[in-house]
């Protein structure tokens, strides 16, 4: 049943997708002399829409995750920096990093230990907190 429930949200959704690409290439269509202040009004919309979208796509997924330790990075000493994070106890987050977004990432030597003395040295390193 919750299966067909979702086929039928999504065709009525793709119906009405496309009958707003017919009904906007109509007007188009329709009005020969357009106004500026309706193509200022329709690319503004349309703006709108496209920049909410992005954003509802992207959002989620850069928002932290509900329970998730807060990572730090402070300055330690010339040539290192601490990284820590909160709650240090009771969490069963692991340490990870790359050497590039695209890379893989592997648990730090350090692994559980909080706080974390790194060196800021070359190369970059990226780091994350991972719950395995």
């Amino acid at each position: 049943m919750a299966a067909s429930a979702n086929v039928g949200i999504a065709l009525t959704l793709t119906l009405l997708a496309g009958l707003s690409t017919g009904i906007g290439s109509a007007i188009a269509y329709f009005i020969k002399h357009p106004k500026v202040i309706y193509l200022s009004f329709s690319l503004g919309l349309s703006a709108g829409v496209m920049i909410y979208v992005s954003f509802m796509e992207l959002l989620p997924q850069a928002v932290q995750t509900p329970g998730a330790p807060a990572l730090a990075i402070a300055p330690a000493s010339p040539g290192f920096a601490l990284i820590s994070w909160t709650p240090a106890t009771g969490t069963n987050w692991v340490l990870q990093e790359t050497l590039s977004l695209t890379g893989s990432w592997t648990n730090s030597p350090s692994g559980w230990t909080n706080p974390v003395t790194v060196s800021a040295t070359a190369p970059a390193t990226f780091y994350r907190l991972f719950k395995p």
